[in-house]
């Protein structure tokens, strides 16, 4: 058989930081029993951490770098019918929700991928709770989702609920013919 590779073109951006302290600064906070170059190490390393995270959702701007909320290759968003509130959102909607958006990615595979394919739901921190919101029969979204698409795991980042106009939510299958989907790459920090 016959492969397909894509070379995307786009610019990688290389970052690193710097950590400063002083012998007398980390000698006052010794005597207080405080490591303090590792814990600067570590605060730095967070930063570090959060930053290229954040590249990874929303690219670089100014480059050819692009994430995984603003990719321009990827289809447009379809909306929900109506936004996901943890209080006043039916299970049931937020299941058809969910359903529609995997009739679109069977749409866009050509019907290649079935509702058995390993996929990941993205969605906001905030919206994660709506999914435990049972209707009258005690049935929640997240048990009917378990329900019909076993291989499905839910994940939150914040940077869903960094959007205006709302909460966002993305079904990303995990790969099509072994090839992954989605891979975080040209943002990178120096060591």
């Amino acid at each position: 058989g016959n492969v397909n590779v894509n070379f995307p073109a786009r610019q990688a951006y290389v970052y690193q930081g710097y950590v400063q302290w002083g012998e007398r600064e980390a000698a006052r906070y010794g005597l207080a029993r405080i490591d303090w170059a590792n814990r600067k190490n570590i605060a730095a390393a967070k930063t570090m951490a959060q930053f290229q995270n954040n590249s990874y959702f929303f690219g670089i701007s100014g480059l050819q770098n692009y994430g995984l909320l603003n990719e321009p290759s990827l289809p447009p968003s379809i909306t929900t019918a109506t936004p996901w509130n943890a209080s006043a959102t039916p299970p049931e909607q937020i299941f058809d929700d969910v359903r529609r958006l995997f009739s679109q990615l069977q749409l866009q595979s050509n019907g290649v991928i079935d509702s058995k394919a390993a996929m990941t739901l993205a969605i906001s921190n905030f919206s994660d709770s709506t999914l435990d919101r049972t209707n009258q029969y005690g049935l929640s979204a997240r048990n009917q989702i378990a329900k019909h698409f076993p291989n499905l795991t839910i994940k939150t980042a914040v940077q869903y609920g960094q959007q205006t106009g709302g909460y966002l939510a993305q079904l990303i299958v995990n790969e099509i013919d072994g090839q992954p989907t989605v891979r975080p790459a040209f943002t990178e920090k120096m060591r």
